[in-house]
């Protein structure tokens, strides 16, 4: 047998395409399986580094923004494990201080009276932050910071004059 012989191989080529077509849609699934997976990870990795350089931004124009509203002294005072950034007030004859400083991972902001004793826990948290300096030359205030991955930065902030900066 011709016919049979020819029929054997009808069998074989059949049963050949039918294992190619699983296959070849196995390889196109991968395929297209690696190239989203990619393009989440790029993604990712595009989203964090904006969401780090915009806590940088957000954190200079916190620093500025706090500078500009205040006409009391500014000083420099121990607080917690390091040194914060004190701006007396006077709020309606009573006398308050608002203190930042870097605490337990974040920049944190505390308003309360001069009279009172807290805690650096106490403060409100403002922006995530590993580590924050402060030092004063006259009227210009260098601040150095740097966020959770360790990229620091330095902002150069001219005091008010009013009551002036006190070291």
């Amino acid at each position: 047998g011709t016919a049979e012989g020819i029929m054997k191989q009808e069998k074989r080529e059949k049963s050949i395409t039918a294992l190619c077509a699983p296959v070849l849609l196995l390889v196109l699934a991968a395929g297209i399986l690696t190239v989203l997976l990619g393009s989440a990870s790029a993604y990712r990795r595009q989203n964090s580094r904006g969401q780090v350089s915009g806590d940088r931004r957000t954190a200079a124009l916190y620093f500025t923004g706090k500078l500009r509203q205040t006409d009391g002294p500014v000083t420099l005072v121990p607080f917690g494990q390091g040194t914060a950034l004190e701006i007396s007030q006077e709020v309606s004859g009573s006398a308050y201080v608002t203190r930042i400083y870097c605490f337990d991972g974040w920049l944190r902001e505390l308003f309360a009276p001069t009279t009172g004793e807290f805690a650096p826990e106490d403060g409100e948290k403002v922006l995530p932050m590993e580590a924050l300096e402060f030092s004063l030359e006259g009227n210009l205030l260098h601040i150095r910071f740097a966020d959770l991955q360790g990229t620091g930065q330095v902002l150069k902030l001219t005091l008010p004059t009013g009551e002036g900066a006190q070291p």
